[in-house]
């Protein structure tokens, strides 16, 4: 799914992106790490705490924790 900014937004300091794009399939967790790391992909959710480490050693990755409903 490809959703794209509202020129109209109403709500300062939201809607950031121009475009976003949603993957729909269900990789494996190996599969998410190495698309995160190649820069295939710019985010993931879900990070298993495994991997957590080796994110934190690349400068080139942040590392953001939310709380929240899974959005």
């Amino acid at each position: 799914m490809t959703l794209k900014r509202s020129g109209t937004y109403w709500k300062p300091g939201r809607a950031n992106f121009d475009e976003v794009e949603m993957l729909g399939r269900s990789p494996t967790r190996r599969q998410r790490m190495n698309a995160m790391v190649t820069g295939r992909v710019d985010a993931i959710d879900r990070v298993d705490i495994k991997s957590l480490a080796l994110f934190q050693r690349n400068k080139e990755i942040i590392i953001d924790e939310v709380t929240g409903t899974q959005h």
